[in-house]
């Protein structure tokens, strides 16, 4: 069972729609952490569930201040839902259609090949797209490709977009960032896909969990690669989003890559979240972004990547300590309340306590104003030779 959400605001009456299926809760809301974000003030951070339970969908409302209203009548419990109900909160409105899996366009299994890629492996996926180790017909040299499934694909105003911030990203070259090779449409599934470069190697989110916690030294070398790497994205007019561990690869030889550069933007924009790890991503988000997406700049990358640098030296991500299942908890907690001093976890020098500090400051006018700036601070700390 899948149920396809037609979405529409009053800023917005293009129809944005989505395809969920039974795998996770959707939140429905206008934080950007929600798996369907709605850019319509009227909302609550998360203002409505809908869920899969007993094989049917359900929608619940998520104590919002202005209600959630299925078919006209506002919910005072969870209801079911069914196919062509009409949900209306604030000033958007969701007609919903349900779609046994049988009565869809089935794709069997992971393609064999891309155009001129040849698919050796997945290696990688997540709620809207799926990763390939590919090889290269003619060259046989080694790449990823990143394509978007085909519900995801369904929008055109999304594919417009992603193609985009492909070609934006496509112009970039840094040692920080992957590569983006080539883009294309592979006609089969009728999804826009990236070729990207082909990093051996692990995420910084596995290295965390495999060694607990990464020393000093390391942890403000790869800092300082990420920062160059983001003060050229900067400069080139491309803002991350979405900066945590999961998000950077280090090759063997420990240079880290980020990935998804353009995308974060591209996906909010369209009203998709990047992954379903939607309770992990706040933890490395300032409050400015939890509130309003679509207003962040540099320095929402610059507090990301101080929270990238908490984790790698405490072992554990800023706000561990809040283990709520409900994500309008934890948007509320984080945006009221400065996360654990990183003291407690570990004795670290005071210059370093700074850096964090001021990169991690709840006002962004308090921040580095540019990655420039973070650059220079973390090579006064970084010992010579």
């Amino acid at each position: 069972m899948k149920a396809k959400l037609n979405i529409t605001t009053k800023e917005n009456p293009q129809t944005i729609t989505r395809v969920v299926d039974t795998s996770e809760a959707i939140h429905i809301g206008r934080s950007p952490l929600c798996n369907v974000p709605v850019a319509d003030k009227k909302l609550s951070r998360v203002h409505c569930i809908l869920y899969y339970e007993k094989d049917s969908f359900f929608i619940k409302d998520n104590q919002s201040t202005n209600g959630t209203f299925l078919n006209k009548h506002q919910l005072q419990q969870p209801e079911k839902v069914r196919h062509g109900d009409v949900l209306r909160m604030g000033d958007t409105k969701i007609d919903i259609f349900l779609e046994d899996e049988d009565s869809q366009e089935v794709l069997d299994g992971d393609p064999k090949k891309i155009d001129d890629y040849e698919v050796v492996e997945k290696i990688g996926g997540g709620g809207i797209g799926v990763v390939y180790k590919v090889i290269h017909g003619a060259t046989k040299a080694l790449f990823a490709i990143k394509l978007l499934k085909p519900e995801a694909a369904s929008d055109n105003t999304m594919v417009t977009r992603f193609l985009k911030e492909a070609r934006a990203c496509a112009r970039l070259n840094h040692p920080g960032l992957m590569k983006v090779h080539d883009i294309g449409i592979y006609q089969a599934f009728q999804s826009p896909y990236l070729v990207l470069e082909y990093v051996p190697g692990k995420t910084l989110a596995d290295i965390i969990y495999e060694k607990d916690r990464i020393e000093l030294p390391q942890a403000l070398k790869i800092t300082l690669q990420l920062s160059d790497a983001l003060e050229y994205a900067h400069k080139s007019g491309i803002i991350h989003r979405d900066i945590k561990p999961a998000n950077i690869l280090l090759t063997p030889d420990f240079q880290a890559k980020l990935v998804d550069m353009g995308m974060v933007k591209m996906l909010n924009e369209c009203g998709i979240t990047l992954s379903g790890q939607t309770l992990g991503t706040p933890r490395y988000m300032p409050p400015e972004q939890i509130e309003d997406a679509g207003k962040v700049d540099q320095s929402a990358d610059i507090y990301g990547l101080g929270a990238t640098l908490y984790h790698m030296l405490a072992g554990i991500p800023p706000y561990n300590e809040i283990r709520s299942r409900s994500l309008g908890e934890l948007l509320q907690h984080i945006t009221t309340v400065p996360p654990l001093p990183i003291q407690k976890f570990i004795s670290l020098p005071v210059e370093v306590l700074k850096l964090l500090e001021k990169m991690m400051a709840r006002d962004k006018k308090n921040r580095f104003a540019n990655a420039s700036l973070v650059n220079q601070e973390i090579k006064k700390l970084i010992p010579k030779g």
